[in-house]
């Protein structure tokens, strides 16, 4: 069985909690709140990704609040005692 994180929301229709899998992330079974943010990569991942509300049947999808930019990055000479 492989790891995943979780991302929980509220469904807009009933308010029940919908739950969302995705493996965009650290995968360390760690357990975010939408409302209070996920890490990019996981917002990229589940951007209008459809859940379905297990008590009203309603699909849920998510949004970012803000847009997803992209992220400069620089190369560097990789040190294994820097881990």
């Amino acid at each position: 069985m492989g790891m995943f994180d979780e991302v929980h929301t509220h469904c807009p229709n009933c308010g029940e909690v919908v739950e969302f899998q995705t493996k965009a992330g650290s995968c360390t079974l760690s357990v975010y709140n939408a409302e209070r943010g996920v890490p990019p990569e996981i917002a990229v991942d589940l951007d209008g990704y459809p859940q379905r509300c297990l008590n009203c049947d309603t699909t849920v999808t998510l949004r970012p609040l803000v847009p997803i930019r992209e992220i400069p990055m620089e190369a560097v000479v990789y040190d294994p005692d820097d881990d």
